[in-house]
């Protein structure tokens, strides 16, 4: 029997935000990474050179054929809706890495082989990813594999699809800094050094 004055029982308590244990962080991180790999995702390179000149068209094929046997890299695209005849000046190839310490590699080992017949970077590669080396840009994507993320952004990774809804909606209200800050936020804390490299 309760009496009167007794204080009811709490069968519900409030849930608590248990943090992840960081194991269990860091596995997450790398499955995310691994599944990005997997379909061509992650941070790929931009490089740009004179796509009218036969020789040094099979040169960059060649070259990029051995890192895809090496397996530094997962694959490669020559035009194919990058370059100058489609209208993506200094895209006019797509390497396809993955892990940003991998891509740093890549791009110095790929600067260094193929330096007298890259051009300098140049058109939307300079506003929409960031420096690897002095001729190779880059920028991070993972849109096939995180609905959450558009397939493009800024300076070298891709805003959140709900940012780039506002900056083309609600351009009054939007700032691009703070969708960049928060898209940073997020990649950081779901790829960790996938997308930020060990360094």
């Amino acid at each position: 029997m309760i009496s009167p004055d007794s204080s009811p029982v709490n069968h519900h308590p409030r849930r608590t935000e248990t943090p992840v244990p960081g194991w269990l962080k860091d596995r997450l991180q790398s499955e995310r990474g691994e599944r990005a790999t997997n379909r061509a995702q992650g941070w790929k390179l931009h490089l740009n050179f004179d796509a009218d000149n036969p020789e040094i068209i099979k040169k960059i094929s060649d070259c990029l054929e051995e890192q895809v046997a090496a397996g530094t890299i997962v694959t490669f695209k020559i035009g194919k809706g990058g370059g100058k005849k489609d209208g993506q000046p200094g895209k006019e190839a797509t390497v396809y890495v993955g892990p940003k310490d991998r891509a740093d590699i890549v791009a110095q080992v790929l600067q260094e082989q193929l330096d007298k017949i890259l051009s300098d970077p140049e058109g939307d590669a300079l506003e929409d990813d960031v420096p690897f080396t002095e001729k190779i840009m880059g920028r991070f994507e993972v849109s096939k594999v995180d609905p959450q993320f558009h397939q493009y952004g800024a300076k070298g990774f891709p805003l959140l699809k709900i940012d780039m809804a506002s900056a083309l909606w609600d351009k009054e209200q939007f700032s691009a800094e703070e969708a960049r800050q928060r898209a940073d936020s997020v990649l950081r804390e779901r790829y960790g050094t996938f997308y930020t490299g060990s360094q």
